[in-house]
């Protein structure tokens, strides 16, 4: 090919002509490891010719939001499959350095963290993570950005723990408190966005000022800079609740507190701040192995559940404690105690959605296979067409018919506010202007069981007008009204409205 007048066989490249900008550093042309040798495979070299496997995690599985959830799982899976017990760069050292800087200790004032430890790094310096690191972490979705925050996100995204570094030089006070925030409370993000707080909100602090909200997103205050040297690394555990609220009353959503959302274990805690130190030493980034510092209030206790042949074989259609047993066994609960009717087993912390029996026997279930079980519970006649009812077909006719004739369905919630019965002008006496009152409302506004339809499709009305539509509206909903009956309890009857 000619290139600038000269014939050339190949040219040098940067990380962003290869299409993985992500990558680049101070170089512009892209650097390989020393050790490459000529005619090697990028795409292999980089890991570019990785797959990658996008998993729909639900809400009560938050253990599988890690390489090593996912481990765990595949291991189930697969009888054949070996488990490493170790991580690459587990650290050499034994983690237990005295710590070269002043530091007073750690305070829990809020039941909302019943664990917090504290990693001590040195010597940082401003680099990036090695080259293959970088492009892991964008094939994962993330941005790399130093080698410092790439070595936090990439213990998250292998062990599910999410941590926060702060720059232990620029902390108010040698000292870590954990406390609810004050009504009004203000405070400022990573994001640099003002946030105001209240009593539920939870706070990591240090002498007395806010440095981060606790399970959600670190303060600007303390973020780290190309000039910090010394780092604290906060390795924690916090309500999942209290995240999960404080996370979207704010608006801030971070890979952390997606996790903290969905329950982080306890025991990893230290483990990933071990990991981001050998990372941080083996990528000459900065220097660790120093004792990890925790406090900790009421930590979850341990659970055993136990299961009986007779309910495994009501629900699985078998008798086979030996092979739930072997299931179980790789899913990490351990048998603590049977007979020829009964199993214990201990649940790891990983897995607070088991408590009860009826979770053993799904894990059971989904490892086994149902195919079998449904082969021999279904009757025949089930797998014949079944009568839809004459109230769901009389519905889809009149869904049909209005469709037919350019109506669209509107589906609203059925929660209004208290002021809808002053703006239809409903009469005292009419039935409709005695909703019902919604114990635990998500507002004032969606206080009220609606008894009519009419407001959801006249608020629907005055949005298309309010945002341009100029044209004919003509929507329609088919759902239901409430009512309260005065012997107590409440009546639900289907309407239509257009």
């Amino acid at each position: 090919r000619d290139f600038e007048g000269v014939e050339s066989t190949g040219m040098l490249l940067s990380a962003a002509e290869l299409g993985i900008p992500e990558a680049a550093d101070e170089f512009g042309i892209l650097r390989l490891p020393v050790e490459t040798a000529p005619g090697e495979d990028v795409k292999h070299l980089l890991g570019l010719d990785d797959a990658i496997l996008d998993l729909s995690v639900t809400p009560n599985r938050g253990d599988l939001l890690s390489m090593l959830g996912v481990a765990r799982e595949v291991y189930a899976l697969f009888p054949e499959a070996t488990w490493k017990k170790d991580l690459t760069a587990f650290p050499a050292n034994t983690m237990n350095l005295e710590w070269p800087v002043d530091f007073k200790g750690i305070t829990l004032k809020d039941d909302g963290c019943p664990l917090y430890c504290l990693g001590l790094i040195t010597g940082l310096k401003s680099v990036p993570s090695p080259l293959r690191t970088r492009i892991l972490l964008t094939l994962l979705g993330m941005r790399p950005i130093s080698a410092m925050v790439d070595a936090t996100n990439f213990a998250m995204l292998m062990l599910g723990q999410p941590t926060h570094a702060f720059d232990a030089d620029r902390l108010p006070s040698p000292e870590i408190t954990v406390r609810s925030a004050s009504d009004g409370e203000e405070t400022r993000t990573l994001d640099g966005k003002n946030h105001s707080l209240d009593s539920g909100d939870m706070l990591i602090t240090s002498g007395g000022l806010a440095v981060g909200i606790a399970g959600v997103m670190g303060g600007e205050n303390s973020e780290i800079l190309e000039s910090t040297r010394t780092v604290f690394l906060e390795s924690a555990n916090f309500d999942a609740i209290r995240v999960s609220r404080t996370s979207r009353r704010l608006g801030i959503i971070s890979e952390a507190a997606f996790r903290y959302a969905r329950i982080v274990d306890t025991h990893i805690a230290q483990t990933a701040l071990q990991y981001i130190s050998s990372l941080l030493e083996e990528w000459g980034a900065a220097e660790g192995g120093y004792a990890i510092l925790s406090a900790s209030t009421k930590l979850p206790e341990e659970k055993s559940v136990t299961l009986t042949k007779k309910k495994l074989k009501k629900i699985l259609l078998t008798e086979d404690m030996k092979e739930a047993s072997a299931i179980l066994s790789r899913l990490g609960l351990v048998e603590i105690s049977s007979t020829s009717e009964t199993a214990t087993y201990s649940v790891p912390s990983w897995r607070p959605d088991i408590s009860i029996e009826e979770d053993l026997i799904e894990e059971v279930g989904r490892i086994r296979g149902y195919n079998e079980t449904l082969e021999s519970r279904l009757p025949q006649a089930l797998y014949g067409r079944g009568d839809i009812g004459h109230t769901t077909r009389l519905k889809g006719e009149i869904r049909s018919t209005l469709l037919s004739r350019g109506y669209v369905e509107l589906v609203n919630y059925s929660f209004l506010s208290p002021s809808f019965v002053e703006l239809l002008r409903l009469p005292a006496a009419d039935r409709r202007a005695r909703p019902l009152l919604l114990a635990n409302p998500m507002s004032v506004e969606q206080s009220r069981m609606r008894t009519t339809l009419l407001p959801g499709l006249l608020r629907s009305v005055e949005q298309s007008v309010a945002s341009g539509w100029k044209t004919a509206v003509r929507v329609f909903e088919l759902g239901r009204v409430f009512f309260p009956l005065d012997e107590g309890g409440h009546e639900e009857i289907e309407r239509i409205c257009g």
